[in-house]
């Protein structure tokens, strides 16, 4: 089985590694995006699809487009079976869905037709969803819209935040994509058409999505600050100052009468904080400057205080 991987972002490298390792399959090319500035001091890094091509010694293009002429006709001579893209960033043209004998397959990190779009994991957690799931494609000109082949859920726990949830997509992902490329190569996966009509979306966020309303329940809070977390964080404001904040929990105990935003209390386990119904528990918070800390160790440098309020000046 010949094909063309393509993919760029962390939630790749199962899928890459999977099938890399196994036998029948043949990985002729990988593609993936340039290297981009990222990080505090926005240096050069490789991808991490790259990383891993380098590390196993895989051959590796780095197009600024993959539907360049010259992207194009490499592809076409090595006559792939499949072309398969699991989170690489770029929308592929008629021209390269068309090449590969058995057509394009994609692996998209929720349950087709929710959560189309740039950030299924993100959206499923800020949307407080109960489960979520991996979902295989054959691909069309439409955005996240081609026939579903195979379906895999998952539960979202009230311990999972954005990483934890990632990473077990990620691995689920890779078994569900081998799965449907052999079960496409032995004519065992009858495509399924998606209703449009339960369409939901997951657009590319935005950094107003990481800001924290703290007048909403505090399980909406909740799954704000646990989709930023444990990277960037979710953001509020203190005395005009951006706080980053990371890890969270609801609060058990009596019913809280304060203000929304409201430092109720500092424990070693956290920051209670008050919201429109409810407290969260926030783990760790980070001041300008400064790298995230328990909140307690914020209130004995005298970086916050219990009384303060979250939320000002948004």
């Amino acid at each position: 089985m010949r094909l063309v991987f393509i993919g760029t972002a962390e939630f790749a490298l199962p899928s890459l590694e999977t099938l890399s390792a196994e036998k029948g399959i043949e990985p002729a090319l990988m593609v993936t995006q340039p290297d981009k500035p990222s990080g505090r001091g926005m240096k050069i890094n490789p991808t991490p699809v790259k990383r891993f091509c380098q590390s196993k010694g895989f051959s590796f293009i780095q197009p600024d487009s993959i539907n360049s002429a010259d992207v194009i006709s490499s592809m076409k001579k090595l006559q792939p079976e499949f072309i398969v893209v699991v989170a690489y960033g770029q929308k592929l043209s008629a021209e390269v869905l068309n090449i590969p004998r058995w057509g394009c397959v994609n692996l998209h990190g929720s349950l087709l037709p929710a959560l189309r779009g740039a950030a299924p994991i993100h959206w499923a957690l800020i949307n407080g969803l109960a489960e979520t799931g991996v979902t295989t494609i054959k691909m069309s000109e439409s955005m996240d819209a081609g026939d579903i082949l195979l379906q895999k859920t998952t539960p979202i726990n009230n311990d999972d935040d954005f990483a934890t949830l990632h990473d077990r997509l990620a691995k689920i992902g890779a078994d569900l994509l081998l799965a449907t490329l052999k079960g496409i190569y032995d004519g065992k996966i009858i495509p399924k058409p998606q209703n449009s009509a339960l369409a939901t979306l997951a657009p590319r966020l935005k950094p107003e999505d990481r800001e924290i309303n703290w007048k909403l329940p505090a399980r909406m809070v909740f799954n704000r600050i646990r989709a930023f977390s444990p990277f960037p964080g979710a953001r509020s404001r203190l005395v005009g100052r951006e706080v980053k904040i990371y890890g969270a929990s609801l609060s058990a105990g009596e019913e809280i009468q304060a203000l929304s935003g409201t430092i109720v209390s500092v424990s070693p386990v956290g920051a209670v904080i008050a919201c429109g119904n409810g407290c969260v528990l926030v783990k760790a918070m980070q001041l300008p400057g400064r790298k995230p800390q328990p909140p307690q160790a914020l209130l004995a440098g005298r970086c916050i205080s219990e009384g303060s309020i979250l939320g000002e000046n948004l």
